[in-house]
């Protein structure tokens, strides 16, 4: 299971809390008196249609954004609340029947446009923006996709609990770049990277968000947010009219093959020896995703290539009464690692730990969610609990 925990950077979800915490006056978000301005609570949206695609590249110059719907009215949701910000923000919505594609124009000095050259997840020092689904409407999950100005990513799942997993990683494209006015991103979000209605029509809570790092941390949404409200979800807006094709019944195949040699002198006294090699060794995986539906994805996975899965920070484990927890950070392991996260940990994934072969089928639809596991495990860790400490035993 994946071992979820609220992130470190401030983000959405942290959101209401801060708004209560922060304050409200600023010399620089204070709009002019004569302005009127009047924050947009729960609105709608329809989306645009385009039957060329786009293609990803942070310029905008795609003859199918002529017909994109756009948001404005963005809200400063902190320090401020619910005020005017002093910028504008204008986002491009449009999809095809394989992705949505979202475009950002955010209006600032590029003097001040923080963006930095980084990791991917680690985009939340610097200015971002972000796109919110929530494709069921039933405000117990959604995705958080943000991007940098430099077009660099940081996604996240947010959780019924109201916590966000961090170790969630998924498939779209971004690009991004500083201008003279600020700077504009461009996104594709493919339908066959969520989990969707069985609907050909579709409508979903969305909302979409920027973050503008300056003296204080400046937070605006298209969808205002109530702070006596404490459902963050619950606030967003909605965009109708998604068409979505048979795009999410797709086939993801990824395949490996790693080679190995080892080789010696044959006299390690005599720096003038022959170097001789051992045999090569070779391993091969294959890992299969297929989409049975929107909502239904089945996966296999046979002797698994985990070799470039990030690694796992440093834990300290000295006089600790519990055991470690490491984020879930294996591909195959990652689908659906969010229905996993009951409050009494039933489920960790990382303790199958060297699987050889493993399949998993995942559903959800008409707010039933669920997903089943079976993995075969060549070494499986087992701590057993004696008086005076614990033992590991490895079962395989």
């Amino acid at each position: 299971m994946t071992r979820l925990r609220t992130t470190p950077y401030p983000i959405p979800a942290l959101t209401l809390a801060l708004l209560l915490a922060a304050t409200t006056a600023r010399a620089d978000s204070t709009p002019p008196a004569s302005d009127h301005f009047a924050p947009q609570y729960l609105p709608t949206l329809a989306a645009g249609r385009t039957e060329t695609g786009i293609h990803v590249d942070g310029v905008l110059d795609d003859a199918a954004w002529k017909t994109a719907t756009k948001a404005r009215g963005f809200a400063e949701t902190n320090p401020g609340n619910q005020t005017r910000p002093p910028v504008d923000s204008e986002v491009w919505i449009t999809h095809d029947d394989d992705n949505l594609y979202v475009a950002l124009i955010a209006q600032d000095d590029p003097k001040e446009v923080r963006a930095s050259v980084c990791d991917r997840d680690q985009i939340f020092q610097d200015d971002y923006f972000g796109v919110m689904l929530d494709p069921y409407g039933d405000r117990t999950s959604g995705y958080e996709l943000f991007v940098n100005p430099l077009g660099i990513q940081g996604d996240l799942r947010m959780l019924a609990d109201g916590n966000e997993d961090s170790s969630f990683d998924m498939l779209w494209e971004s690009r991004g770049q500083i201008t003279d006015s600020g700077y504009q991103v461009e996104i594709a979000i493919p339908f066959s990277s969520l989990r969707l209605p069985e609907r050909p029509v579709q409508e979903w809570r969305v909302n979409f968000w920027r973050d503008r790092q300056r003296n204080v941390r400046n937070q605006y949404a298209w969808a205002a947010l109530n702070r006596d409200n404490p459902c963050f979800m619950c606030q967003w807006g909605t965009l109708t009219d998604l068409h979505v094709g048979s795009a999410s019944r797709s086939v993801e195949v990824i395949g490996s093959v790693i080679g190995t040699q080892v080789g010696s002198m044959t006299d390690t006294d005599d720096p003038g020896s022959a170097f001789e090699n051992d045999d090569p060794n070779g391993d091969a995986s294959l890992s299969l995703k297929y989409g049975v539906s929107s909502s239904t994805f089945a996966e296999l996975t046979v002797n698994p290539d985990f070799s470039q899965v990030e690694s796992d920070a440093g834990q300290i484990d000295v006089n600790r009464t519990f055991a470690l927890f490491f984020p879930e950070r294996r591909p195959f392991f990652q689908e659906g690692a969010d229905l996993y996260g009951t409050w009494i940990d039933a489920v960790y994934t990382r303790s199958i730990n060297d699987p050889s072969v493993a399949a998993k089928i995942t559903r959800q639809q008409d707010g039933i969610s669920g997903v089943y596991t079976v993995a075969r495990d060549e070494n499986s860790p087992v701590i057993i609990p004696t008086e005076e400490r614990s033992e590991f035993a490895l079962l395989g």
